[in-house]
């Protein structure tokens, strides 16, 4: 169980791991994201945690405002005296978005979904520049395999694309925004 969650004093962002030994669940691993800039100005919910999909031994976190999603493997470790091992979470990838970073980027990490070979990524907002500049607005779902060996490292398999570039469609700049391509994934 993965459950997202404000890191106190510092106010950051972090992923709470849960497991389950028996008829209980108890509380694993913080596992802590970087800083990112969005806590100010009401951006908090983009941070580290903001997306989390679990599968398999696999956890992807999604980081919008720093256009990062982290991929962590499932480790066992025993607790000694023949009682049940518990998992812990080591890093296994990074993934990064070439866009735009900060509450006005594409947000890449918003949505996850994690399977052993497939993590899809959205990115609901692919934009550099704040909503007031006249700017087209496009929006991704980014697929990504890597495919039997659990070693694999991840590549990038297809990217889907909507955009907007004409004033006057619905979905220009100072008119209603779509939801758009990568606002959730599965």
């Amino acid at each position: 169980l993965a459950v997202s969650t404000r890191v106190l004093p510092s106010g950051a962002w972090g992923v709470l791991m849960y497991g389950r030994i028996g008829a209980q669940w108890l509380q694993g691993q913080l596992l802590r994201g970087e800083a990112c800039g969005c806590e100010a100005g009401g951006f908090g919910t983009l941070c580290f945690g903001a997306a989390v999909a679990l599968t398999d031994g696999l956890l992807a976190v999604g980081n919008p405002c720093n256009n990062t999603v982290h991929v962590y493997r499932q480790v066992f470790e025993g607790l000694g005296g023949g009682k049940p091992s518990f998992p812990s979470w080591q890093p296994d990838a990074v993934l990064t978005s070439g866009w735009g970073s900060g509450p006005w980027g594409s947000r890449f990490g918003a949505a996850v979904d994690i399977t052993p070979s497939f993590l899809i990524v959205g990115a609901p907002s692919a934009r550099q520049l704040p909503p007031d500049q006249p700017l087209p607005v496009s929006s991704f779902a980014h697929v990504f395999y890597r495919g039997a060996r659990s070693n694999a490292s991840w590549s990038l398999l297809y990217e889907s694309e909507t955009g907007c570039c004409l004033r006057s469609l619905a979905c220009c700049p100072g008119r209603p925004r779509p939801g758009g391509v990568g606002t959730s994934v599965a």
